[in-house]
């Protein structure tokens, strides 16, 4: 079986999707193929060549895409602190003779198969992920109109069969058109286009700082959202996670010194065996807003935290 998987990276986090990349083929040595698209946004010749190394090891095949092949940056407007590339992966349909396919983001690392979900039927589907707690107002003010079926963009299995067929190029110029006066990401376009469309999958394919930092009914509080995971699904996630998720709404990410996150470690484990193991760790660049926040949440009763977070958020 042949399992087909997307990254999207420039030069800077292009080692950190090298070292995704070894956790991916660790934990799927039950595929007999896995060929990785990367989406290529200026990459230099030699973490190519440290790419290709990881692959050779492990057998597996390393296609690079160059991104204004696949994506018309022209079409996108500044997005603050997002690069433009996060727009790449929803022309993943452009990979020709491919079924569908599992974007990953580069600070995810792997930890278990993605043979049962390769499984999965996904024929009435154009997308699935894990949900993504997002107040109600934000998500109608892109009209996607159904809270529960807001997903993060980190972690998505595309079906580009019925992604080709539904005319998605033109589907997102007319989300464009409609938003022209707003900032958004991708995931608010896959979600807006996609809506009745989005099959939810269990969290432990994109466990994130949220889940671990706080419970079921917390989350629901912080993000005004009633259809969040059961605490069980959440425990769940985070006894077994398939996915890990190093982003940094909650903790510093593993690269960093001083990283606080819980599953530092799954990181480091791959860093020391990557062409990459010699690199230094970052000085930590938490803004100070984000640092704030997060002390609040050790030290302070929940109620009185979330209050002085939205605060800080508004901010």
């Amino acid at each position: 079986m042949r399992l087909n998987v997307a990254y999207a990276t420039g030069e800077v986090y292009a080692k950190h999707a090298g070292i995704s990349m070894i956790s991916l083929f660790d934990n799927n040595k039950n595929f007999e193929e896995i060929y990785v698209y990367i989406i290529d946004n200026g990459i230099s010749q030699n973490t190519k060549k440290k790419l290709l190394e990881i692959s050779f090891e492990y057998n597996r095949k390393i296609i690079f895409i160059e991104f204004n092949d696949i994506c018309d940056i022209r079409l996108f407007k500044d997005v603050g602190n997002y690069s433009k590339i996060i727009f790449s992966k929803m022309y993943l349909h452009k990979i020709e003779e491919i079924e569908k396919i599992i974007y990953i983001d580069c600070d995810m690392i792997v930890k278990d198969s993605f043979y049962e979900l390769w499984e999965m039927s996904m024929e009435k589907y154009l997308v699935a992920g894990v949900r993504m707690p997002t107040p109600i107002q934000y998500i109608q003010k892109f009209s996607s109109g159904n809270n529960d079926k807001y997903i993060n963009g980190g972690f998505i299995l595309f079906n580009l069969e019925n992604w080709r067929s539904f005319n998605v190029e033109e589907k997102i110029k007319e989300f464009m058109v409609r938003h022209k006066n707003d900032i958004y990401i991708e995931e608010n376009i896959i979600c807006n286009i996609c809506k009745d469309s989005i099959l939810v999958l269990h969290p432990k394919y994109n466990l994130n700082g949220l889940m671990i930092a706080f419970n079921s009914f917390q989350i629901k509080k912080i993000s005004d959202e009633k259809n969040y995971y059961s605490q069980k699904l959440i425990e769940e996630a985070k006894n077994f996670p398939t996915i890990i998720h190093f982003s940094s709404e909650i903790y510093n990410r593993p690269w960093f010194r001083n990283c606080n996150h819980p599953y530092k470690d799954e990181y480091l484990k791959y860093l020391k065996v990557s062409p990459w193991s010699s690199m230094k760790l970052e000085k930590d660049n938490v803004q100070l807003k984000i640092r704030i926040r997060n002390a609040l949440r050790i030290y302070l009763p929940f109620n009185i935290y979330l209050i002085i977070r939205k605060l800080l958020k508004s901010a």
